[in-house]
C-alpha cells in the first residue's frame, strides 16, 4: 500500500482557532481573510513557524499571514512549502504551485495558488522569514537578459561554479511591495547549468518562463540555522506519490523544501507537479510527496532545509 492511500486513513482533528475576529477586504490581488498560526514570535532575524488557514477563514484563492515576524514588514523574504499534517494532525491537500504577496493596504504578507485555484480550508504552511533580503538571501527577477525557454538563469557569486550549492526558493508576486505583481502558475526547481556554470530557477512543466516573475533565494543555512539535506527518491524510499526522508525529524518540524533537477550538476529528473510535506506516523516519517497524487519519479531530487 502506498503513502499517498495510507495518508488519506489519517483521523481529521480540528485545529485550535487562535483568532477571533476576521476581516475581508480588496487589494492588489484580490479579497482576502485572517488566519492563525503556531508560534511566531517577532524577531530582528530570521523565524521559522507553521501557519494553518483555519475554517471558514480563508478567501479565494489565498491566505493572510497575520504574525509578528512578517506584518509591516514589506521587505521581508518569505519562503513557504506545504505542509499536509501539522504535529500529525489531520490532512489538507492544496495541489496547486503556490507563492506570496505583500498587501500594502494592511500590511501583511499572503500565500495564494498562483493558479487562482481556492484555497483550501485548513491548508497548512511551513514558512521561514527573514526580515529583509541580504547575503545569501535575495530575490531573483525574470529579465529578458537571463531568460532562455522555461528558466532564469541566477548570476551571483554565491552561486556560480558551485554545483554543490544548496539553493531554497518561492515564487514572490510583487517583491518589495510593487504596485504590480506577476504570477507563474507553474510547479517550479533549481538546475545547475554546466555550460554557463549558474543555478537557475525553471518551470518543472517546462513553460516558458514569464518576464517579471521573481523568485526569493536562500543559498545555504548559515543565514537560517536549519539543518540542510539532499533527498533523493530511490527505490528503498519511494512508495507511491512519496518519498520518505530518513533523516529522523519530529512530528512539529518545521521543513521546507525545493525540487532540484540535476544535484551536483548530474544527472536530471522532472517532477512537475505541486509538492508537499506529510508525516507519515506508522513510521515516524517525514514525506516529500506530491500534492496532486501522482507517482513520485525515482531519482527526483529535493533540497531539504529543516528546523
Amino acid at each position: 500500500m502506498s503513502f499517498q492511500l495510507r495518508r488519506l486513513s489519517f483521523v481529521g482533528i480540528a485545529f485550535v482557532l487562535a483568532l477571533l475576529l476576521s476581516v475581508s477586504f480588496v487589494n492588489v490581488h484580490q479579497t482576502s481573510a485572517r488566519a492563525t498560526q503556531i508560534a511566531a514570535p517577532r524577531s530582528v532575524g530570521p523565524a521559522h513557524f507553521t501557519w494553518i488557514a483555519p475554517t471558514g477563514l480563508t478567501s479565494g484563492d489565498l491566505t493572510i499571514i497575520d504574525s509578528f515576524s512578517t506584518n509591516n514588514f514589506p521587505n521581508a523574504i518569505l519562503f513557504v512549502t506545504p505542509n499536509f499534517d501539522p504535529g500529525a494532525i489531520g490532512g489538507t491537500y492544496d495541489p496547486h504551485p503556490v507563492g506570496v504577496v505583500y498587501n500594502t493596504f494592511l500590511g501583511e504578507w499572503e500565500i495564494f495558488n498562483e493558479d487562482g485555484a481556492t484555497m483550501p480550508l485548513k491548508a497548512a504552511f511551513n514558512v521561514l522569514v527573514f526580515p529583509r533580503p541580504g547575503g545569501s538571501v535575495f530575490v531573483q527577477t525574470a529579465t529578458s537578459a537571463n531568460i532562455i525557454g522555461d528558466f532564469t538563469s541566477i548570476n551571483n557569486a554565491l552561486t556560480n561554479g558551485q554545483p554543490a550549492a544548496q539553493l531554497l526558493i518561492t515564487q514572490s508576486f510583487n517583491p518589495f511591495f510593487a504596485p504590480s505583481g506577476t504570477a507563474n502558475p507553474h510547479p517550479v526547481g533549481v538546475w545547475y547549468d554546466t555550460a554557463i556554470r549558474q543555478w537557475a530557477v525553471f518551470n518543472e512543466d517546462r513553460t516558458g518562463m514569464p518576464l517579471n516573475a521573481s523568485f526569493n533565494i536562500l543559498v545555504g543555512t548559515g543565514a537560517s540555522g536549519g539543518t540542510e539535506s539532499l533527498q533523493t527518491a530511490t527505490p528503498a524510499t519511494v512508495s507511491g506519490d512519496a518519498t520518505a526522508i530518513t533523516t529522523v525529524l519530529g512530528p512539529n518540524s518545521v521543513i521546507l523544501v525545493t525540487p532540484n533537477w540535476n544535484p551536483g550538476g548530474v544527472g536530471g529528473t522532472y517532477d512537475p507537479h505541486p509538492i508537499g510535506m506529510a508525516y507519515f506516523v506508522p513510521t515516524g516519517q517525514w514525506l516529500i510527496f506530491n500534492e496532486d497524487k501522482i507517482n513520485m519519479p525515482l531519482n527526483a531530487a529535493f533540497n531539504v532545509l529543516a528546523f
